[in-house]
């Protein structure tokens, strides 16, 4: 009985609703390339350690100088992107649909270095860095691809850069994943 209700909840993780508006963890993480090296089964592990976050327009989701330890997949809506420069804010990028916020928490404990900012009534899936260590010390691929993410972000987007961004990447997941990461 528990094995039924176990697949059960899985399939609706990940076939969710049908719909443009559907915000549920499985559906989100599963359109979004990063994450399809996990499969079906670690995007199903990972969408139950995963929450929704509902956003009214002009909600802050991520404070520049925040402390950070969850990246963002937009599920529905947009996102406005700013930092800082001179003195003045500078819209960055907007995500939409499958969009990523927030992964440079994957490479230390840094201060957020942009605001993040609904732009309309929105929806993402927060994934912490504790729900994706385990899955990133397992899978160097997953790592890569956000990795590239990161370096294309930093204009650097070199193979050398890309491999010495994942292997930071996996070195923190695996102190995150064994409990040794530095809380602050």
């Amino acid at each position: 009985m528990k094995q039924i209700f176990l697949t059960a909840t899985i399939g609706v993780f990940l076939a969710g609703a049908a719909g443009a508006a559907d915000c549920r963890p499985g559906p989100v993480l599963g359109a979004n390339e990063q994450f399809a090296p996990l499969g079906k089964g670690g995007i199903a592990t990972l969408a139950i350690a995963s929450r929704p976050v509902d956003l009214r327009r002009d909600d802050v989701l991520i404070q520049r100088g925040d402390k950070g330890d969850s990246l963002y997949v937009v599920g529905r809506g947009r996102l406005v992107v700013r930092i800082r420069e001179g003195g003045k804010d500078i819209e960055v990028a907007r995500p939409e649909p499958g969009g990523l916020v927030g992964e440079f928490m994957l490479l230390d404990s840094q201060d957020r270095t942009a605001t993040v900012v609904a732009a309309e009534d929105s929806c993402v899936v927060e994934v912490t860095r504790r729900a994706l260590a385990p899955l990133l010390v397992k899978d160097a691929e997953l790592a890569r691809r956000f990795a590239r993410v990161i370096a294309e972000r930093q204009g650097d987007a070199s193979s050398f850069n890309v491999d010495v961004l994942a292997e930071r990447i996996r070195t923190r997941a695996a102190a995150e994943a064994s409990g040794k990461e530095e809380r602050k």
